[in-house]
């Protein structure tokens, strides 16, 4: 898996003690998000104006019909909810949903995941220790 996802899932087990599971199944993120579970920490290549295209995490909170809202440690704080942020060569067009709030259809982030090679954590049964 990616090095920076490793590292997060490290980091998020240590802090918790709660066990992730890394994966590049699509179909168990959706799965996740359709069972209500958010929180799904997605690392995808990302690029932002004016910077190289880089690999970079997003967390997945919800489904909202047909698009998904994640938190984005990057999205412009200064913006109206509603804001469309326009896309580029590496990332669809977002919409501002809320401080740090973003969203894009779900097929957009579908494509971005499966063509950008992307993986993601999900959230397992707690081991007893």
């Amino acid at each position: 898996m990616n090095q920076l996802l490793t590292q997060t899932r490290r980091m998020l087990e240590n802090l918790t003690g709660a066990p992730m599971d890394e994966t590049r199944d699509w179909a168990a993120v959706l799965s996740t998000l359709k069972a209500g579970k958010g929180d799904v920490i997605l690392e995808l290549p990302w690029q932002h104006p004016d910077a190289p295209p880089e690999r970079h995490e997003v967390v997945l909170k919800h489904l909202s019909q047909d698009r998904v809202v994640y938190y984005n440690a990057r999205s412009p704080q200064s913006l109206a909810v509603g804001t469309i942020l326009p896309g580029n060569a590496t990332i669809p067009e977002r919409r501002v949903e809320g401080t740090g709030l973003e969203s894009m259809p779900l097929g957009d982030l579908q494509r971005l995941f499966l063509d950008g090679e992307g993986a993601a954590l999900l959230p397992t049964e707690r081991r007893s220790r």
